[in-house]
C-alpha cells in the first residue's frame, strides 16, 4: 500500500525523537496534516477525471480510489465510507 508524504514525514520525525511529550504534541498536528492531504488526494483524483474527459462517476469514484490506495486497514486512518 502507498504511503503519503505526511505519513512518511511522521515516521521520520517520530523515529528520531525520544521525548514522549514532543511526540504527544506532534501527533494531532500530523493527524490534521493527514486529513488535509486526504482531501487533496480526493480533489486531485476528481480533477484528473474531469480533465481527461473520462466517465466521471463523482465522489464515490474518488473515495473508492482513496480507500483502495490510502484508507483501508491503515493504523490510525479510519475508512471514510464506514465500510471496513
Amino acid at each position: 500500500m502507498n504511503q503519503t508524504a505526511v505519513e512518511w514525514l511522521e515516521d521520520i520525525i517520530k523515529g528520531s525523537i525520544q521525548d514522549k511529550l514532543v511526540i504527544a504534541v506532534l501527533t494531532p498536528i500530523f493527524q490534521q496534516g493527514k486529513e488535509m492531504e486526504k482531501e487533496q488526494i480526493i480533489e486531485a483524483h476528481d480533477s484528473a477525471y474531469i480533465a481527461m474527459n473520462l466517465c466521471f462517476r463523482g465522489f464515490d469514484r474518488s473515495v473508492e480510489y482513496y480507500e483502495k490506495n490510502y484508507g483501508k486497514n491503515r493504523e490510525g486512518n479510519q475508512s471514510i465510507t464506514g465500510k471496513d
